[in-house]
Protein backbone atom coordinates (compact mmCIF):
# COMPACT_ATOMS: atom_id res chain seq x y z
CA UNK A 1 0.00 0.00 0.00
CA UNK A 2 2.79 2.41 0.88
CA UNK A 3 4.71 1.78 -2.32
CA UNK A 4 1.67 2.47 -4.46
CA UNK A 5 1.00 5.77 -2.70
CA UNK A 6 4.57 6.99 -3.10
CA UNK A 7 4.78 6.16 -6.80
CA UNK A 8 1.65 8.17 -7.66
CA UNK A 9 2.65 11.84 -8.32
CA UNK A 10 0.80 14.46 -6.28
CA UNK A 11 0.70 17.15 -8.96
CA UNK A 12 -1.44 19.95 -7.58
CA UNK A 13 -1.61 22.01 -10.74
CA UNK A 14 -4.80 23.05 -12.51
CA UNK A 15 -4.84 20.09 -14.89
CA UNK A 16 -4.85 17.60 -11.99
CA UNK A 17 -8.43 18.64 -11.20
CA UNK A 18 -9.66 17.49 -14.61
CA UNK A 19 -7.64 14.28 -14.51
CA UNK A 20 -8.91 13.44 -11.05
CA UNK A 21 -12.46 14.20 -12.12
CA UNK A 22 -12.17 11.78 -15.05
CA UNK A 23 -10.78 9.18 -12.67
CA UNK A 24 -13.77 9.48 -10.34
CA UNK A 25 -16.25 9.30 -13.24
CA UNK A 26 -14.56 6.14 -14.54
CA UNK A 27 -15.35 4.43 -11.22
CA UNK A 28 -19.10 4.63 -11.89
CA UNK A 29 -19.26 1.20 -13.53
CA UNK A 30 -17.92 -0.40 -10.31
CA UNK A 31 -20.65 1.06 -8.13
CA UNK A 32 -23.42 -1.52 -7.74
CA UNK A 33 -25.56 0.13 -5.07
CA UNK A 34 -25.85 3.93 -5.22
CA UNK A 35 -27.96 5.92 -2.80
CA UNK A 36 -28.11 9.02 -4.99
CA UNK A 37 -26.45 11.07 -7.70
CA UNK A 38 -24.06 13.99 -7.67
CA UNK A 39 -23.26 16.36 -10.52
CA UNK A 40 -19.84 16.73 -12.10
CA UNK A 41 -19.67 20.42 -11.16
CA UNK A 42 -20.21 19.55 -7.49
CA UNK A 43 -17.41 16.98 -7.53
CA UNK A 44 -15.13 19.50 -9.22
CA UNK A 45 -15.86 22.03 -6.46
CA UNK A 46 -15.04 19.44 -3.80
CA UNK A 47 -11.68 18.69 -5.47
CA UNK A 48 -10.75 22.38 -5.73
CA UNK A 49 -11.75 23.02 -2.12
CA UNK A 50 -9.72 20.03 -0.93
CA UNK A 51 -6.62 21.17 -2.82
CA UNK A 52 -6.83 24.88 -1.95
CA UNK A 53 -7.77 24.56 1.73
CA UNK A 54 -7.15 21.21 3.38
CA UNK A 55 -4.06 20.12 1.42
CA UNK A 56 -2.28 23.49 1.75
CA UNK A 57 -3.07 23.71 5.47
CA UNK A 58 -1.75 20.20 6.26
CA UNK A 59 1.49 20.98 4.41
CA UNK A 60 1.96 24.04 6.62
CA UNK A 61 1.32 21.93 9.76
CA UNK A 62 3.95 19.42 8.67
CA UNK A 63 6.42 22.24 7.86
CA UNK A 64 5.91 23.83 11.31
CA UNK A 65 6.57 20.48 13.00
CA UNK A 66 9.71 20.01 10.92
CA UNK A 67 11.05 23.47 11.87
CA UNK A 68 10.38 22.94 15.58
CA UNK A 69 12.07 19.53 15.50
CA UNK A 70 15.12 21.06 13.82
CA UNK A 71 15.34 23.75 16.53
CA UNK A 72 15.02 21.07 19.22
CA UNK A 73 17.86 19.11 17.65
CA UNK A 74 20.14 22.13 17.22
CA UNK A 75 19.61 23.26 20.84
CA UNK A 76 20.23 19.76 22.21
CA UNK A 77 16.71 19.56 23.65
CA UNK A 78 16.53 23.05 25.19
CA UNK A 79 13.97 24.51 22.72
CA UNK A 80 10.85 22.55 23.44
CA UNK A 81 7.40 23.22 21.98
CA UNK A 82 3.75 22.32 22.37
CA UNK A 83 0.68 21.98 20.14
CA UNK A 84 -0.15 25.63 20.82
CA UNK A 85 3.14 26.70 19.21
CA UNK A 86 2.36 24.68 16.08
CA UNK A 87 -1.08 26.27 15.89
CA UNK A 88 0.36 29.83 16.10
CA UNK A 89 2.84 29.15 13.30
CA UNK A 90 0.15 27.70 11.02
CA UNK A 91 -2.20 30.65 11.64
CA UNK A 92 0.57 33.14 10.85
CA UNK A 93 1.44 31.37 7.60
CA UNK A 94 -2.19 31.28 6.47
CA UNK A 95 -2.64 34.99 7.23
CA UNK A 96 0.32 35.83 5.00
CA UNK A 97 -1.39 33.98 2.14
CA UNK A 98 -4.74 35.70 2.89
CA UNK A 99 -6.32 32.39 3.83
CA UNK A 100 -9.08 31.75 6.34
CA UNK A 101 -7.87 31.28 9.93
CA UNK A 102 -8.67 27.76 11.18
CA UNK A 103 -9.76 26.90 14.70
CA UNK A 104 -7.65 24.87 17.17
CA UNK A 105 -9.79 21.79 16.64
CA UNK A 106 -9.06 21.84 12.89
CA UNK A 107 -5.29 21.86 13.41
CA UNK A 108 -5.62 19.06 15.98
CA UNK A 109 -7.53 17.00 13.41
CA UNK A 110 -4.78 17.62 10.83
CA UNK A 111 -2.13 16.41 13.30
CA UNK A 112 -4.22 13.30 14.00
CA UNK A 113 -4.41 12.63 10.25
CA UNK A 114 -0.61 12.87 9.97
CA UNK A 115 -0.42 10.28 12.75
CA UNK A 116 -2.85 8.00 10.89
CA UNK A 117 -0.81 8.22 7.70
CA UNK A 118 2.39 7.38 9.53
CA UNK A 119 4.31 10.57 8.79
CA UNK A 120 4.59 11.52 12.49
CA UNK A 121 3.99 10.08 15.92
CA UNK A 122 2.82 12.26 18.80
CA UNK A 123 4.55 12.08 22.18
CA UNK A 124 2.89 14.17 24.92
CA UNK A 125 4.42 14.68 28.39
CA UNK A 126 2.30 16.26 31.12
CA UNK A 127 3.58 17.97 34.28
CA UNK A 128 2.36 17.72 37.85
CA UNK A 129 1.37 14.97 40.23
CA UNK A 130 -0.39 12.17 38.45
CA UNK A 131 0.15 14.16 35.22
CA UNK A 132 -2.79 16.48 35.96
CA UNK A 133 -3.10 20.26 35.96
CA UNK A 134 0.43 21.59 35.48
CA UNK A 135 0.72 21.90 31.69
CA UNK A 136 2.46 19.75 29.15
CA UNK A 137 4.98 19.66 26.33
CA UNK A 138 4.60 17.80 23.06
CA UNK A 139 6.99 16.36 20.57
CA UNK A 140 6.04 15.06 17.16
CA UNK A 141 8.50 12.44 16.00
CA UNK A 142 8.88 12.48 12.20
CA UNK A 143 9.21 9.39 10.05
CA UNK A 144 12.38 10.38 8.22
CA UNK A 145 12.04 7.58 5.68
CA UNK A 146 8.80 9.10 4.34
CA UNK A 147 9.79 12.75 4.84
CA UNK A 148 11.02 13.28 1.22
CA UNK A 149 7.65 12.05 -0.10
CA UNK A 150 5.33 13.67 2.43
CA UNK A 151 3.53 15.84 -0.19
CA UNK A 152 2.61 12.88 -2.38
CA UNK A 153 1.50 10.83 0.60
CA UNK A 154 -0.75 13.59 1.98
CA UNK A 155 -2.31 14.23 -1.43
CA UNK A 156 -3.09 10.57 -2.13
CA UNK A 157 -4.56 10.15 1.35
CA UNK A 158 -6.94 13.10 0.75
CA UNK A 159 -7.91 11.69 -2.66
CA UNK A 160 -8.66 8.32 -1.08
CA UNK A 161 -10.86 10.01 1.54
CA UNK A 162 -12.79 11.87 -1.17
CA UNK A 163 -13.18 8.70 -3.22
CA UNK A 164 -14.58 6.93 -0.17
CA UNK A 165 -17.05 9.78 0.33
CA UNK A 166 -18.27 9.46 -3.28
CA UNK A 167 -18.43 5.67 -3.24
CA UNK A 168 -22.19 5.54 -2.65
CA UNK A 169 -23.09 8.23 -5.22
CA UNK A 170 -23.31 8.07 -9.00
CA UNK A 171 -21.55 10.95 -10.76
CA UNK A 172 -23.69 12.35 -13.59
CA UNK A 173 -23.31 15.20 -16.04
CA UNK A 174 -24.77 18.60 -15.28
CA UNK A 175 -27.24 18.40 -18.19
CA UNK A 176 -27.89 14.65 -18.42
CA UNK A 177 -31.30 14.94 -16.77
CA UNK A 178 -32.27 17.89 -18.98
CA UNK A 179 -31.24 16.02 -22.12
CA UNK A 180 -33.20 12.96 -21.07
CA UNK A 181 -36.41 14.90 -20.33
CA UNK A 182 -36.17 17.38 -23.21
CA UNK A 183 -39.47 18.11 -25.00
CA UNK A 184 -39.52 19.82 -28.40
CA UNK A 185 -42.40 21.94 -29.66
CA UNK A 186 -43.01 20.93 -33.30
CA UNK A 187 -46.63 22.02 -33.68
CA UNK A 188 -45.75 25.12 -35.68
CA UNK A 189 -43.78 23.19 -38.27
CA UNK A 190 -45.74 19.96 -38.64
CA UNK A 191 -47.69 21.06 -41.73
CA UNK A 192 -44.73 22.50 -43.67
CA UNK A 193 -42.74 19.33 -42.96
CA UNK A 194 -45.56 17.09 -44.20
CA UNK A 195 -46.05 19.15 -47.36
CA UNK A 196 -42.35 19.15 -48.17
CA UNK A 197 -41.72 15.53 -47.23
CA UNK A 198 -42.08 14.32 -50.83
CA UNK A 199 -39.57 16.88 -52.06
CA UNK A 200 -37.08 16.07 -49.30
CA UNK A 201 -37.39 12.34 -50.05
CA UNK A 202 -36.49 13.05 -53.68
CA UNK A 203 -33.45 15.03 -52.58
CA UNK A 204 -32.28 12.27 -50.25
CA UNK A 205 -32.75 9.67 -52.95
CA UNK A 206 -30.67 11.77 -55.36
CA UNK A 207 -27.95 12.08 -52.72
CA UNK A 208 -27.89 8.32 -52.28
CA UNK A 209 -27.59 7.78 -56.01
CA UNK A 210 -24.74 10.25 -56.25
CA UNK A 211 -22.94 8.77 -53.28
CA UNK A 212 -23.27 5.14 -54.40
CA UNK A 213 -20.58 5.00 -57.07
CA UNK A 214 -19.00 1.85 -58.38
CA UNK A 215 -15.52 1.06 -57.17
CA UNK A 216 -14.24 0.23 -60.65
CA UNK A 217 -15.87 3.04 -62.65
CA UNK A 218 -13.18 5.34 -64.08
CA UNK A 219 -13.39 9.02 -63.17
CA UNK A 220 -14.51 11.39 -65.93
CA UNK A 221 -11.86 13.20 -67.90
CA UNK A 222 -11.97 16.91 -67.08
CA UNK A 223 -10.24 19.62 -69.03
CA UNK A 224 -8.50 21.55 -66.26
CA UNK A 225 -7.54 24.33 -68.62
CA UNK A 226 -11.20 25.15 -69.31
CA UNK A 227 -12.03 25.06 -65.61
CA UNK A 228 -9.22 27.40 -64.69
CA UNK A 229 -10.23 29.75 -67.51
CA UNK A 230 -13.88 29.77 -66.47
CA UNK A 231 -12.99 30.28 -62.82
CA UNK A 232 -10.67 33.13 -63.70
CA UNK A 233 -13.27 34.64 -65.99
CA UNK A 234 -15.93 34.49 -63.27
CA UNK A 235 -13.66 35.63 -60.47
CA UNK A 236 -13.96 39.10 -59.02
CA UNK A 237 -10.32 40.01 -59.71
CA UNK A 238 -10.21 38.93 -63.35
CA UNK A 239 -9.24 41.54 -65.93
CA UNK A 240 -12.43 40.87 -67.86
CA UNK A 241 -14.71 41.61 -64.90
CA UNK A 242 -12.63 44.57 -63.73
CA UNK A 243 -13.01 46.22 -67.14
CA UNK A 244 -16.76 45.63 -67.11
CA UNK A 245 -17.01 47.08 -63.61
CA UNK A 246 -15.04 50.19 -64.60
CA UNK A 247 -17.19 50.68 -67.69
CA UNK A 248 -20.37 50.33 -65.63
CA UNK A 249 -19.19 52.92 -63.11
CA UNK A 250 -18.17 55.31 -65.89
CA UNK A 251 -21.53 54.94 -67.65
CA UNK A 252 -23.45 55.41 -64.42
CA UNK A 253 -21.40 58.50 -63.55
CA UNK A 254 -21.97 60.10 -66.95
CA UNK A 255 -25.71 59.43 -66.75
CA UNK A 256 -26.18 61.00 -63.31
CA UNK A 257 -23.98 64.00 -64.19
CA UNK A 258 -26.05 64.59 -67.32
CA UNK A 259 -29.30 64.42 -65.37
CA UNK A 260 -28.05 66.90 -62.77
CA UNK A 261 -26.85 69.37 -65.39
CA UNK A 262 -30.26 69.15 -67.08
CA UNK A 263 -31.76 70.14 -63.71
CA UNK A 264 -29.71 73.37 -63.79
CA UNK A 265 -27.10 72.21 -61.27
CA UNK A 266 -23.90 74.23 -61.82
CA UNK A 267 -20.95 72.30 -63.24
CA UNK A 268 -18.72 73.95 -60.63
CA UNK A 269 -20.81 72.38 -57.85
CA UNK A 270 -20.46 68.89 -59.37
CA UNK A 271 -16.70 69.37 -59.70
CA UNK A 272 -16.55 70.39 -56.03
CA UNK A 273 -18.26 67.11 -55.03
CA UNK A 274 -15.73 65.21 -57.15
CA UNK A 275 -12.79 66.95 -55.44
CA UNK A 276 -14.16 66.06 -51.99
CA UNK A 277 -14.73 62.36 -52.88
CA UNK A 278 -11.94 59.88 -52.18
CA UNK A 279 -12.82 57.56 -55.12
CA UNK A 280 -15.12 57.23 -58.10
CA UNK A 281 -17.71 55.08 -56.33
CA UNK A 282 -18.09 57.63 -53.53
CA UNK A 283 -18.46 60.38 -56.13
CA UNK A 284 -21.21 58.50 -57.99
CA UNK A 285 -23.05 57.62 -54.77
CA UNK A 286 -22.90 61.23 -53.61
CA UNK A 287 -24.45 62.41 -56.88
CA UNK A 288 -27.22 59.81 -56.55
CA UNK A 289 -27.91 61.00 -53.00
CA UNK A 290 -28.05 64.60 -54.25
CA UNK A 291 -30.50 63.62 -56.98
CA UNK A 292 -32.75 61.89 -54.44
CA UNK A 293 -32.62 64.95 -52.17
CA UNK A 294 -33.60 67.23 -55.05
CA UNK A 295 -36.60 65.01 -55.83
CA UNK A 296 -37.81 65.09 -52.22
CA UNK A 297 -37.27 68.85 -51.73
CA UNK A 298 -38.70 70.35 -54.91
CA UNK A 299 -40.61 73.03 -52.99
CA UNK A 300 -37.44 74.39 -51.35
CA UNK A 301 -35.03 76.78 -53.01
CA UNK A 302 -32.38 75.08 -55.10
CA UNK A 303 -29.69 77.23 -53.53
CA UNK A 304 -30.62 76.07 -50.02
CA UNK A 305 -30.64 72.38 -51.03
CA UNK A 306 -27.21 72.58 -52.66
CA UNK A 307 -25.63 74.50 -49.79
CA UNK A 308 -27.03 72.11 -47.16
CA UNK A 309 -25.95 69.01 -49.12
CA UNK A 310 -22.44 70.40 -49.57
CA UNK A 311 -22.17 71.27 -45.89
CA UNK A 312 -23.30 67.80 -44.71
CA UNK A 313 -21.14 65.94 -47.22
CA UNK A 314 -18.04 68.01 -46.40
CA UNK A 315 -18.29 67.93 -42.62
CA UNK A 316 -19.85 64.53 -41.85
CA UNK A 317 -20.30 62.04 -44.72
CA UNK A 318 -17.27 62.20 -47.01
CA UNK A 319 -16.07 58.77 -45.89
CA UNK A 320 -19.49 57.22 -45.16
CA UNK A 321 -21.62 58.44 -48.03
CA UNK A 322 -23.95 55.43 -47.71
CA UNK A 323 -25.39 57.05 -44.56
CA UNK A 324 -26.86 59.84 -46.75
CA UNK A 325 -28.80 57.32 -48.84
CA UNK A 326 -32.57 57.02 -48.63
CA UNK A 327 -33.28 53.43 -47.62
CA UNK A 328 -36.52 51.46 -47.81
CA UNK A 329 -35.12 48.05 -46.81
CA UNK A 330 -34.95 48.70 -43.09
CA UNK A 331 -31.24 49.57 -43.03
CA UNK A 332 -30.45 52.50 -40.74
CA UNK A 333 -29.35 55.74 -42.42
CA UNK A 334 -29.27 59.47 -41.62
CA UNK A 335 -31.40 60.56 -44.58
CA UNK A 336 -34.39 61.62 -42.47
CA UNK A 337 -32.15 63.36 -39.97
CA UNK A 338 -30.37 65.30 -42.72
CA UNK A 339 -33.39 66.40 -44.75
CA UNK A 340 -36.19 66.59 -42.17
CA UNK A 341 -34.48 67.89 -39.06
CA UNK A 342 -31.22 69.56 -40.05
CA UNK A 343 -32.48 70.99 -43.35
CA UNK A 344 -35.51 72.59 -41.68
CA UNK A 345 -33.25 74.25 -39.13
CA UNK A 346 -30.86 75.32 -41.89
CA UNK A 347 -33.66 76.99 -43.89
CA UNK A 348 -34.99 78.79 -40.82
CA UNK A 349 -31.57 80.25 -40.10
CA UNK A 350 -31.14 81.25 -43.73
CA UNK A 351 -34.50 83.06 -43.77
CA UNK A 352 -33.66 84.83 -40.52
CA UNK A 353 -30.29 85.87 -41.95
CA UNK A 354 -31.89 87.21 -45.14
CA UNK A 355 -34.38 89.25 -43.11
CA UNK A 356 -31.51 90.66 -41.08
CA UNK A 357 -29.59 91.59 -44.25
CA UNK A 358 -32.67 93.27 -45.73
CA UNK A 359 -33.16 95.32 -42.56
CA UNK A 360 -29.50 96.38 -42.57
CA UNK A 361 -29.67 97.41 -46.23
CA UNK A 362 -32.89 99.35 -45.64
CA UNK A 363 -31.28 101.23 -42.73
CA UNK A 364 -28.23 102.07 -44.86
CA UNK A 365 -30.50 103.29 -47.68
CA UNK A 366 -32.32 105.60 -45.28
CA UNK A 367 -28.99 106.91 -43.96
CA UNK A 368 -27.83 107.63 -47.52
CA UNK A 369 -31.01 109.55 -48.27
CA UNK A 370 -30.62 111.65 -45.11
CA UNK A 371 -26.96 112.41 -45.88
CA UNK A 372 -27.80 113.34 -49.47
CA UNK A 373 -30.49 115.77 -48.27
CA UNK A 374 -28.05 117.34 -45.80
CA UNK A 375 -25.42 117.77 -48.53
CA UNK A 376 -27.95 119.38 -50.87
CA UNK A 377 -28.97 121.84 -48.17
CA UNK A 378 -25.36 122.78 -47.42
CA UNK A 379 -24.64 123.20 -51.11
CA UNK A 380 -27.61 125.53 -51.61
CA UNK A 381 -26.54 127.64 -48.63
CA UNK A 382 -23.02 128.05 -50.01
CA UNK A 383 -24.25 129.37 -53.38
CA UNK A 384 -27.03 131.61 -52.02
CA UNK A 385 -25.18 133.10 -49.01
CA UNK A 386 -22.31 135.57 -49.07
CA UNK A 387 -18.81 134.43 -48.39
CA UNK A 388 -17.36 135.30 -45.05
CA UNK A 389 -14.38 137.60 -44.64
CA UNK A 390 -12.03 134.81 -43.78
CA UNK A 391 -12.94 132.90 -46.95
CA UNK A 392 -12.34 136.01 -49.07
CA UNK A 393 -8.94 136.57 -47.44
CA UNK A 394 -8.03 132.97 -48.13
CA UNK A 395 -9.09 133.26 -51.76
CA UNK A 396 -7.17 136.52 -52.24
CA UNK A 397 -4.09 135.01 -50.63
CA UNK A 398 -4.28 131.99 -52.91
CA UNK A 399 -4.68 134.20 -56.00
CA UNK A 400 -1.60 136.22 -55.03
CA UNK A 401 0.45 133.07 -54.50
CA UNK A 402 -0.64 131.73 -57.86
CA UNK A 403 0.27 134.98 -59.56
CA UNK A 404 3.73 134.94 -58.01
CA UNK A 405 4.37 131.18 -58.47
CA UNK A 406 2.11 129.59 -61.10
CA UNK A 407 4.04 126.23 -60.93
CA UNK A 408 2.95 125.65 -57.36
CA UNK A 409 -0.67 125.49 -58.55
CA UNK A 410 -0.59 121.80 -59.23
CA UNK A 411 0.82 121.07 -55.76
CA UNK A 412 -1.21 123.28 -53.39
CA UNK A 413 -4.49 123.17 -55.23
CA UNK A 414 -7.31 121.64 -53.21
CA UNK A 415 -10.47 120.55 -54.93
CA UNK A 416 -13.74 122.18 -54.01
CA UNK A 417 -15.72 120.69 -51.16
CA UNK A 418 -18.37 119.32 -53.48
CA UNK A 419 -15.89 117.29 -55.52
CA UNK A 420 -14.06 116.08 -52.37
CA UNK A 421 -17.26 114.80 -50.80
CA UNK A 422 -18.22 113.13 -54.02
CA UNK A 423 -14.93 111.25 -54.23
CA UNK A 424 -14.65 110.30 -50.54
CA UNK A 425 -18.25 109.21 -50.08
CA UNK A 426 -18.60 107.15 -53.21
CA UNK A 427 -19.20 103.36 -53.12
CA UNK A 428 -21.05 103.50 -49.77
CA UNK A 429 -23.44 100.63 -50.61
CA UNK A 430 -22.08 97.27 -49.40
CA UNK A 431 -22.18 94.28 -51.67
CA UNK A 432 -24.84 91.94 -50.21
CA UNK A 433 -23.20 88.94 -51.88
CA UNK A 434 -20.39 89.16 -49.32
CA UNK A 435 -22.61 87.87 -46.50
CA UNK A 436 -21.87 84.21 -45.70
CA UNK A 437 -24.08 81.50 -44.27
CA UNK A 438 -24.49 80.50 -40.65
CA UNK A 439 -21.64 77.98 -40.80
CA UNK A 440 -19.58 79.70 -43.46
CA UNK A 441 -20.28 77.24 -46.30
CA UNK A 442 -22.11 78.97 -49.19
CA UNK A 443 -21.96 78.78 -52.94
CA UNK A 444 -20.79 82.41 -53.05
CA UNK A 445 -17.90 81.81 -50.63
CA UNK A 446 -16.78 78.83 -52.74
CA UNK A 447 -16.77 80.87 -55.94
CA UNK A 448 -19.38 78.67 -57.62
CA UNK A 449 -21.39 80.22 -60.45
CA UNK A 450 -24.95 81.21 -59.49
CA UNK A 451 -26.66 81.05 -62.82
CA UNK A 452 -30.33 80.17 -62.61
CA UNK A 453 -30.14 79.87 -58.78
Amino acid sequence: MLSTIVTVPANNGKFIVKDLLKRFVSFNFRKKFCRGTIRVSQVETMIKKMRAQQYERILKVYWAISVKNQNYKNSFGVDRYSACDIYKIVVELLKRNSKKTPCVRTVQRDIKMLNDIGLIRTKLRKFGKDNIGHGSVAHYIQNMELAPHHKQIIWEYLVAMLEEKLESKMIVGDFDEDIKNAVFDTKKYCKPLQSSSHYTNILHSNDNVASSMSRHSPPPVINKANISYSNYKNSKNSIYNSKIQKNNILTEKNNVVTRLINRDIPKDFIDKIKDLSNNEQTYVNALHNLEMALDDNKQSKLKYVLEHFLEQFTNCYRYKVWMMMKRSDGVISDYDVIWKERFTEFVQKKVALNDYVKNVLAMEARDREERSRERSKEHSKEHSGERSGEQEKMINQQSLELANNPEQYTVNWTPPKKIYEKISKSNIIKDSLGFKGIKGVTLDSLGISKKVI
